[in-house]
């Protein structure tokens, strides 16, 4: 989090509920950043994914899902 508020992608506010708390909130420059990373995440998706079907890719997914689980 100290990275991430050092770049300015983040800021830290007091909870609107607890004000022993902070809450961590993304700047315009965090939503920014990571619409940016989302799209590079998409394409590298396609890249990788692109010869399998969505059926193969849903499966794929929930086979990763399980080993991460276990």
């Amino acid at each position: 989090m100290d990275d991430l508020a050092r770049s300015g992608l983040v800021r830290r506010e007091p909870h609107p509920a607890d004000r022993r708390s902070r809450r961590i909130v993304a700047t315009e420059a965090g939503h920014t950043r990571l619409a940016e990373l989302r799209s590079l995440a998409k394409a590298i998706d396609e890249e990788l994914l692109g010869n399998l079907s969505a059926a193969e890719r849903r499966t794929l997914l929930d086979l990763l899902r399980r080993v991460a689980h276990d």
